[in-house]
């Protein structure tokens, strides 16, 4: 019996497509945020006289970091988008190849039955003719051997899909850095302190 038969074949793939949907939509909403942050909050300030007080270099900084950060943020939004895309054509071409394949068996007159164990007997609802039926240990062997081949890289699809989303898609020591570190340094400019 192969593991991971009857979840290939009634597992419902819409979420994973409606969730790959709404990364592409959040990539495409968000594609002109980092201009448009830099054009309407650094703009006025260039256009409005060069802000040159104690804090102008800070400020600068922080915005150029928020516009870096946002630029990531939307390429992470991207990769999300089409690691689901990719996991859900996948998973949909082995489900699709899996039925061809308990299609091929049965069309050989064996049976396989709704746990993906191939046998060389047939299920009441499908008749073949005695010149048809090939109950040779091998012909089961083999597609019993399909089966399972078929099942395994779905399981491997699956557990692919989940590492990666488990993992940090597109986040790299972008995120945060600089307001880490500050925060860091005040925690330990307050220690001193006391």
């Amino acid at each position: 019996m192969p593991a991971f038969y009857r979840e290939l074949l009634d597992t419902d793939f819409s979420a994973l497509d409606d969730l790959a949907g709404k990364w592409r939509e959040v990539h495409t909403r968000t594609e002109k945020l980092p201009q448009r942050m830099m054009d309407e909050v650094l703009k006025p300030l260039r256009d409005k006289g060069y802000w040159e007080g104690a804090a102008a270099p800070f400020a600068w900084t922080l915005i150029d970091d928020i516009a870096r950060q946002l630029t990531a943020a939307n390429k992470v939004a991207k990769a999300l988008s089409q690691v689901l895309d990719d996991a859900v054509g996948d998973l949909k071409i082995i489900r699709r190849d899996l039925k061809d394949a308990v299609r091929r068996a049965r069309d050989k007159g064996l049976s396989v039955n709704d746990t993906g164990t191939v046998s060389g007997y047939l299920t009441a609802d499908l008749f073949l003719a005695a010149d048809q039926r090939q109950n040779s240990a091998l012909a089961v062997h083999i597609a019993q051997e399909e089966i399972s081949e078929i099942c395994r890289r779905g399981i491997i699809a699956d557990q692919s899909l989940s590492m990666t989303l488990m993992s940090d898609v597109g986040v790299g020591s972008w995120f945060m850095v600089q307001q880490q570190a500050a925060a860091q340094l005040d925690r330990l400019h307050q220690q001193d302190q006391r």
